[in-house]
């Protein structure tokens, strides 16, 4: 309750500026709407280009819109109250991974308190960056899978839920997947070092490739928007450049 009275004391501050909230406003209005294969340009100086931008923050917070009243301002509100309360739940998951992992409850007490105000977090919020917020807590609960149920990836029900959980991670944010993939390829490593994680080592790199066939699919689903928006772009300078002016 203290991490997300926090967030939302400076993310409801009437003098608070934001870059990108209104994009992902603009973003859940087309999810609700139907729109669920969608781009955005990649912000890179040097011209990143269109690139998929995965719905699964958008699905999960867009049935709440049956909470509030209709209008662009409520669900502006709603994409803050939405992200504050997803990165606060952070601390409710580390209190519990320290708590399993065999610490009292003062040292899972203080380490979840480091989580309280983490700078990095607290700077994205302050922008606006909404889908990497949401896109880091839908990864989250992954890693703690599968830090604490290593062993029994093997069984069917296991691999279930690393199915699961991995699709969930999946529809977070483009960046957060990318940071993602690196994560889990180093912990196989790691885990093929050990002969009683061997067996789960094995598991992940099956849900690996099965994550590379599903991003093929999905980019190569995208692609001919990608070209055609790409293509438009272009377009625009040169039409105002050549447009009469008055």
């Amino acid at each position: 309750m203290l991490a997300l009275a926090l967030r939302l004391g400076g993310m409801l501050h009437p003098y608070a500026i934001f870059s990108d909230a209104r994009l992902n406003t603009h973003n859940l209005t087309g999810v609700i709407q139907g729109t669920l294969l969608f781009t955005e340009a990649l912000p890179s100086e040097a011209g990143g280009g269109e690139a998929p931008y995965p719905p699964g923050h958008y699905l999960i917070v867009a049935p709440l819109q049956l909470l509030i009243a209709p209008g662009e301002a409520a669900l502006h509100t709603l994409e803050k109250l939405a992200n504050a309360l997803a990165d606060s739940l952070v601390v409710g998951l580390l209190w519990h991974m320290l708590r399993r992992g065999g610490y009292g409850e003062r040292a899972a007490l203080l380490g979840a308190a480091l989580y309280v105000l983490p700078g990095p977090l607290l700077k994205s919020l302050s922008v606006g960056e909404f889908a990497n917020v949401f896109g880091q807590a839908l990864a989250l609960p992954l890693l703690a899978y599968l830090a604490l149920s290593a062993r029994r990836l093997a069984t069917p029900r296991g691999l279930a839920g690393l199915a699961a959980l991995l699709a969930l991670a999946l529809l977070g944010h483009l960046g957060v997947t990318i940071s993602l993939a690196g994560m889990l390829a180093a912990l196989g490593l790691i885990w093929l070092a050990r002969p009683a994680t061997r067996p789960a080592a094995g598991r992940l790199r099956s849900a690996g490739c099965w994550r590379g066939r599903w991003w093929r699919y999905a980019t190569t689903r995208h692609w001919p928007m990608c070209c055609w928006r790409a293509w438009v772009r272009r377009q625009r300078p040169r039409h105002h450049a050549h447009s009469p002016t008055s």
